[in-house]
């Protein structure tokens, strides 16, 4: 069944519909459409997801003149952030290459030989585990990258922007990839590397969308959700 519902249309720069990429976005997905069996399944989430940032990115723009934001984008500063940005999938790769690099390998060696359990990789209860502490990886990396100087010398960069767009969330550092893969690392002692592959994926995806000023809140969410809120204070407090 791995990834029985998964949507592939492959017409030139889109490789899936514009629901499926939009909705991946958001992080709403499930576990049908994105459990797979080997690493080598994984589809390349990130690189999928490229013609939806700059259409996002277009609409954010649109409609921040429409309310009197011309502000909102600067040339300058935007085309830094998305240069950014593809600069740093082109040098860190986000495709199968970096997936069998070796900071992903140290995962896939901790998980063959000194795993707790056997996990199956098409459960849901294995889906939703992984999805819970890729998270909470995610959260030590963030909080590390803000407190410990040569893990901020990476972040910083991603900070650099004296504008708080879409396009800001496009801005990350080339070398950011080396100190963030340590904090995923432990899920490998339950959960399968293809399993770990999705969730990484997706977790950096979600953080897309909270980088706009143009959603005030999304009401009783914000006490369970990383949310526009929370990533504005991050940056108000740097």
């Amino acid at each position: 069944m791995a990834g029985a519902s998964n949507v592939s249309v492959d017409s030139g720069i889109f490789k899936v519909d514009a629901l499926t990429g939009f909705r991946r976005l958001f992080y709403l997905i499930t576990p049908n459409e994105s459990s797979f069996a080997t690493t080598e399944e994984v589809p390349q989430y990130m690189v999928e997801a490229g013609p939806f940032f700059l259409i996002a990115i277009g609409l954010e723009m649109m409609i921040g003149h429409l309310q009197g934001n011309h502000q909102m984008y600067r040339v300058n500063d935007s085309l830094s952030s998305v240069g950014a940005g593809m600069f740093m999938m082109l040098i860190a790769g986000v495709s199968k290459i970096f997936f069998h690099s070796v900071e992903f390998a140290v995962y896939i060696w901790l998980h063959e030989n000194y795993r707790l359990a056997d996990l199956p990789w098409d459960s849901p209860w294995t889906w939703l585990l992984c999805f819970l502490s890729v998270d909470m990886g995610y959260y030590w990396f963030h909080r590390y990258a803000h407190e410990i100087n040569f893990m901020w010398a990476a972040h910083q960069v991603h900070h650099s922007s004296e504008e708080y767009n879409l396009s800001t969330a496009l801005r990350q550092s080339v070398l950011q990839r080396y100190t963030s893969w340590v904090f995923y690392v432990p899920i490998g002692l339950l959960v399968p590397p293809s399993v770990a592959m999705v969730h990484i994926q997706f977790n950096t995806l979600y953080q897309f969308w909270i980088h706009t000023e143009l959603i005030n809140t999304v009401g009783p969410l914000e006490y369970v959700l990383n949310t526009q809120i929370g990533r504005a204070s991050c940056r108000e407090r740097v």
